[in-house]
């Protein structure tokens, strides 16, 4: 038998996933194997785990689930209620849900071979100073009331906490609106608009492995209200707990129109702005 794990949405979203269902097989001494049906049907998304050469899973389609999240908070209680040949169906959006797995979730998030450009931004995040990368999303959060833009002032206020806490950050921008960025984006220092500017859409698979690579290897992180930028600012954890490195999560996390509780989504160790 085997845990299986139902995907949906994005690269951040399917991680958390992924961190679920390899948790509990684990927990069960089971497999995992991982359900892709959702994106047969998404307009905009495509299976992107298959970036990662340590995810070796086996995919299936059209299973049914078992096992539903009820509410966004950690639930030990369903914890307690899955068994071996679960369907699990969830975002389970905290690190709770996996932290007992976390240092081979680290090595099973490792990217692909980077490319020539991608290994020139990894030299330059290695060899600036107090390098910190600062995550803009746009494109599909412009009007969108569930989950909202976040204000520059909050960017600002971060990155002041920031050099407060540490020293001067060089800031490096990874965003999905490269072009407003270099033209609109206003940070109290200069900025580099950095990373692979290739991302995931529909009937492309994009370099999103390399980003939270890139984004992992930087002592700071600025978060968006994203999971994407979330995982980046999670793998990167060992070494900024020895380089005394910071974290900075939004407050905002969901716009007006949610009704979620996102209480357990920023682990305790990260600063809430």
């Amino acid at each position: 038998m085997s845990i299986t794990t139902k995907l949906q949405g994005g690269t951040g979203n399917t991680l958390f996933q992924y961190a679920m269902g390899l948790s509990q097989a684990r927990r069960l001494k089971t497999d995992l194997q991982i359900d892709i049906s959702s994106f047969k049907n998404d307009p905009m998304r495509e299976y992107t785990l298959g970036l990662f050469p340590r995810i070796t899973e086996p995919t299936v389609e059209n299973s049914i689930t078992t096992i539903g999240e009820s509410g966004m908070p950690y639930n030990q209680a369903l914890v307690d209620q899955i068994k071996d040949g679960d369907v699990l169906n969830g975002f389970w959006q905290t690190e709770q849900y996996f932290a007992d797995i976390e240092w081979e979730l680290r090595e099973k998030f490792e990217p692909k071979a980077l490319t020539t450009a991608q290994r020139i931004w990894q030299h330059r995040i290695f060899t600036a100073e107090n390098p910190t990368f600062v995550t803009i999303r746009r494109t599909d959060y412009i009007g969108n009331t569930f989950h909202g833009e976040l204000p520059q002032k909050y960017y600002w206020d971060a990155l002041e906490f920031i050099a407060h806490k540490t020293d001067l950050p060089t800031i490096f921008v990874f965003t999905d609106d490269t072009e407003w960025c270099q033209e609109h984006l206003n940070l109290p220092w200069p900025f580099f608009v950095a990373g692979t500017y290739d991302r995931t859409v529909k009937g492309h698979i994009g370099r999103e492995d390399a980003d939270l690579y890139l984004m992992s290897l930087c002592k700071n992180a600025v978060m968006a209200n994203s999971t994407f930028s979330w995982w980046g600012a999670w793998l990167g954890m060992p070494q900024r707990k020895e380089s005394k490195g910071v974290v900075v999560a939004p407050k905002q996390w969901f716009g007006p129109s949610s009704k979620e509780d996102p209480r357990d989504i920023v682990p305790l160790e990260w600063y809430i702005i």
